[in-house]
């Protein structure tokens, strides 16, 4: 086990994501990567993951530039680029580049598809004066917002993610808090993260998760945003300082290592010889935590004392872990776990949810933003606002969900709650003072307590037990048992 002292400060003070990137190594760049004249610098760094390559847009050429992963053996990787392009990213065989030759009256991204390919429109954007920066990973195109107001990218402060099939529609859209516009920024599968370089003469690096959207982590500046670029590949950051002569290339590891994601420390702790266990190093951790081999903790995550973080837990950037708790299975993003709560192998816990004081998840699944009340027990496999839908779901204190149940997004379940539109399983207990809403459904084996009301057209299968002065509304039928004093239809 490890032990990790508090630092108080720590958890109070601003300054908590400050992190400093350390470079391993400086190269000096090829002639033909440097620039004597530019009315407007923005230098792109792509990686092609097939050659292990790096790409370079260098303003002004008409070429895409290569070199292997130490700035050497330059060759020409695609020619017949128009001179004024600023992002490069390979995809697939094909290149893929941004640039504002026309401005608004010209496309603003194109590919070529490799080798000796001819040049197409890839978009219909056509925005004017200086593009913006691009990268494609997995399928997917990563960009910023499209327009600048002059030749400056200080306002480009979104990020858009859509399939790389389809570039005009069905993007994902955040904003990137604390930048002074993007200069340039890697996407980063292996932690889950995307690096954006400031558009500054001093610029700094941010971190942000890519589900989540949280900014991770600040880094203090690197360099020169305004004619740099920045791309990822196997743990490293590489950027590339565009100059009038001298360009250069320099590389800082992130940290990351095989096994290990989002620049997390590999740890030995039953000695063994295998680095099995992974924690970030902004994490805090009490020094009374018991974290096992095997465990995974991410970036600012924060665990009270006498936690226990199990062998097969992975717990996810900013969530908190209180007192006591016994995490085994998976911890979303910024979810905060209560006192004494019990998170068993098998688990998963949407981002952004709460659970409760001495709450219980058993092998089951929670979707995103699911509160739990306190002593709440989920068993069984149980899926709660886990429907494929935006989670949102409330179980309220002293509730339970049995025998492979399932709670929608959006639905209560409690004493004194209100469920609406629910699909509540075999085996749920629905507490007193309910109100069992209409369109709802209850399975085989449910019981349902006292007061309960239940909607219109609500379906009470066969073996339900409804408690005594509940009243079912018209065209809803039950046909389990039935208490005294309860007002119910006959079902068909």
């Amino acid at each position: 086990m490890i032990r990790l002292a508090v630092a108080l400060a720590i958890l109070a003070a601003p300054t908590a994501y400050a992190q400093t990137l350390t470079p391993s190594a400086t190269y000096s760049l090829p002639s033909q990567l440097e620039n004597a004249s530019c009315n407007f610098c923005p230098q792109g760094l792509g990686i092609d993951e097939a050659s292990q390559r790096l790409l370079y847009a260098q303003y002004n050429s008409g070429t895409v530039w290569s070199t292997d992963l130490s700035g050497a053996n330059l060759q020409s990787f695609a020619t017949g680029i128009k001179t004024n392009f600023t992002s490069v990213a390979a995809w697939d065989g094909d290149v893929y580049y941004t640039d504002y030759s026309s401005n608004s009256s010209g496309p603003d991204m194109w590919r070529i598809d490799l080798p000796g390919g001819t040049q197409s429109q890839y978009s219909t954007f056509t925005t004017a004066y200086g593009g913006f920066p691009i990268d494609i990973r997995n399928g997917e195109l990563y960009r910023t917002n499209l327009w600048s107001s002059s030749y400056t990218w200080a306002n480009l402060n979104q990020m858009s993610i859509t399939n790389v099939a389809t570039p005009n529609g069905g993007t994902r859209t955040f904003s990137l808090s604390g930048t002074n516009g993007v200069g340039d920024f890697a996407v980063d599968l292996d932690s889950n993260s995307i690096w954006v370089l400031e558009y500054s003469a001093s610029a700094r690096i941010h971190q942000y998760d890519i589900n989540s959207t949280a900014r991770l982590a600040t880094y203090t500046a690197v360099g020169d945003g305004l004619t740099a670029g920045l791309t990822y590949y196997n743990g490293n950051l590489y950027y590339y300082d565009h100059s009038t002569s001298n360009s250069t290339l320099t590389v800082f590891p992130t940290g990351f290592v095989a096994g290990c994601t989002d620049g997390m420390d590999p740890f030995d702790l039953d000695n063994n010889g295998d680095d099995e266990t992974c924690i970030h190093p902004t994490a805090v951790i009490d020094d009374t935590v018991i974290v096992e081999p095997g465990a995974r903790v991410h970036a600012n995550v924060i665990v009270a004392p006498r936690a226990t973080i199990g062998s097969t837990a992975e717990i996810l950037g900013g969530a908190i872990i209180s007192r006591s708790a016994q995490i085994y299975g998976t911890v979303g993003a910024n979810t905060v776990v209560g006192r004494e709560v019990l998170v068993t192998s098998g688990s998963n816990i949407g981002a952004d949810s709460l659970l409760g004081y001495a709450s219980t998840v058993d092998a089951s699944d929670l979707g995103p933003q699911t509160t739990l009340g306190a002593t709440v027990t989920v068993s069984g496999g149980s899926n709660v606002g886990d429907d494929g839908g935006s989670g949102l779901a409330v179980v309220a204190r002293a509730s339970t969900v049995q025998g492979g149940s399932t709670v929608d997004s959006g639905t209560v379940i409690g004493p004194g709650c209100t469920l609406s539109g629910a699909n509540i399983g075999g085996l749920v207990r629905i507490r007193k003072n309910v109100t069992f809403a209409t369109g709802s459904s209850a399975g085989d084996s449910a019981r349902i307590g006292r007061d309960v009301q239940v909607g219109t057209n609500a379906d009470i299968a066969a073996n339900t037990h409804v408690g005594a002065l509940s009243t079912l509304s018209a065209n809803a039928c039950a046909s389990g048992v039935v208490e005294r004093g309860t007002n119910i239809s006959n079902c068909p």
